[in-house]
């Protein structure tokens, strides 16, 4: 069995199932995590390992994440003898690392990102009879896509502006000659003006690429990490050297 699974048929296991709220948010499943598997998905992730994950950007990031764990511990240590939201602090966190890294800064929009970004986790993670049953008009009757075309707009509209705004900063560091530190939005954008590729490199592929590094990272490591601390504790409310900590 696991030789016809992961040998015989192994294309054909290769690839996730189609779902609805995953096709819509990522741009028609234009990201790494959703798109089928062939010659545009081994692209990107020939992207991702040789380019994007290498180890000598991953080790460029040491700063962020000692500066972002820093502020972290300093905020913390400020809130001594007063009530805080550690669940709150660990998102906040988060999205300040994984940004970033991702995009170079905070967003302006951060307080929206944040939110919509928990609303496509949950869209993207739950159940839906849409995907166990698709039958045509079924998803217009459960609501499923009104509500996931609203979510990819407002996502849409936030990372159209991050893109821009690192579009006109490229021109002006351009004619500046100014030198600046390259995150990966400038990398991908670097790759989509060379058009070198088999598969060019859309805005909206570009897009696709911020969302699911974020989300995954954020939903992956930063909300486990969470939860399992809530856990470990067993506690709503503990007394921490001094500090209430809401988890």
């Amino acid at each position: 069995m696991a030789k016809e699974v992961m040998k015989t048929h192994d294309i054909i296991f290769a690839n996730r199932p189609y779902l609805l709220a995953a096709d819509v948010i990522s741009y028609g499943s234009r990201s790494i995590s959703f798109s089928p598997y062939g010659s545009y998905w081994r692209q990107m992730r020939k992207i991702c390992t040789f380019e994007l994950l290498t180890p000598k950007r991953v080790e460029s990031f040491k700063a962020i994440r000692e500066g972002e764990a820093s502020k972290l511990v300093k905020e913390v240590g400020l809130s001594e003898g007063s009530s805080m939201n550690l669940s709150k602090m660990i998102n906040s966190f988060s999205y300040g690392l994984t940004s970033r890294v991702a995009f170079g800064g905070k967003s302006t929009d951060q307080e929206a990102f944040i939110a919509v970004m928990k609303d496509v986790v949950k869209a993207v993670a739950g159940f839906s009879l849409v995907d166990l049953y698709p039958i045509k008009g079924l998803p217009v009757l459960t609501g499923l896509r009104s509500k996931v075309e609203k979510l990819h707009q407002e996502v849409d509209r936030i990372l159209e502006k991050i893109v821009r705004d690192h579009r006109d900063t490229s021109s002006e560091t351009k004619e500046t000659n100014e030198k600046a530190e390259e995150d990966l939005v400038d990398f991908l954008l670097k790759l989509q003006k060379h058009n070198n590729l088999e598969h060019p490199l859309s805005d909206n592929v570009i897009k696709a690429t911020i969302l699911v590094s974020i989300s995954n990272y954020k939903s992956h490591n930063f909300q486990n990490s969470s939860k399992y601390t809530s856990s470990k504790i067993k506690l709503t409310h503990v007394d921490f050297d001094g500090c209430n900590i809401f988890c």
